[in-house]
């Protein structure tokens, strides 16, 4: 499976300048984040930032932000946003990179949980597609119960044209691979959170075939790409 990204929609105004700014984030010094610097990233993250409207925001969190620096980039932009980034599998990576930049991260090593309190943002970036089985519905609920009323919530998850769950070989993730399809995005996000849907749409609609596949999953000849799901708290 390859993820892919209209790159032109990076050259549309109300991307184009935020999307550098972030990509010479992403770039500098980042050799152990590649994760942060392809071209989908720039527009998910972007795309997620923008729709948070942070200018008015006060406190947000920011769940599974371990392997990220959308929360460092969002710290630089917003120094006076209170902000915890809570992952339980936090190592220390995100607290170097953040002293990299001069950024000072409120960091919790847990799950989220009722004790961090509300928040009137909450973003979740490429979080849900690793977390276990049904897990991404009830993170889904904790999210949207610790949401301020009028609060905004920024999802992203691995999006194709149907629903693929697999286990991850990797150890020092939560257990599992998804690609959401469009009936998973309704029946595991919109549907469980109660919230109200701002704006979604992935960040490309297009599946091509590719030439190969991978030993570990069924035969899926697919493109996949990111969606954005921008909810709020009536």
């Amino acid at each position: 499976m390859t993820k892919v990204c209209n790159t032109r929609d990076l050259e549309k105004p109300e991307y184009r300048e935020l999307a550098q700014e972030y990509m010479t984030l992403a770039n500098d010094g980042s050799r152990d984040w590649r994760a942060n610097n392809h071209c989908f990233r720039a527009f998910e993250y972007t795309h997620s930032y923008r729709s948070l409207q942070l200018d008015t925001a006060k406190r947000m969190c920011d769940v599974g932000s371990e392997n990220s620096i959308f929360t460092i980039w969002i710290k630089k932009r917003h120094p006076e946003l209170e902000i915890i980034c809570v992952d339980p599998h936090l190592d220390g990576r995100l607290q170097n990179r953040a002293a990299l930049h001069d950024v000072d991260l409120k960091v919790d090593g847990g799950v989220f949980r009722p004790e961090l309190g509300t928040f009137d943002r909450i973003a979740c970036i490429s979080v849900l597609e690793h977390v276990r089985s049904d897990d991404d519905v009830a993170l889904v609920k904790q999210m949207a119960a610790q949401l301020e009323p009028q609060g905004i919530l920024a999802i992203t998850v691995d999006y194709g044209p149907e629903d693929i769950s697999w286990p991850l070989r990797t150890e020092n993730v939560m257990g599992c691979g998804r690609m959401y399809g469009p009936q998973q995005v309704m029946d595991r996000i919109i549907t469980p959170s109660g919230l109200e849907v701002v704006s979604d749409g992935p960040v490309d609609w297009t599946f091509r075939p590719l030439d190969n596949t991978l030993d570990w999953v069924d035969p899926l000849y697919v493109r996949y790409t990111s969606v954005v799901i921008i909810l709020r708290k009536p």
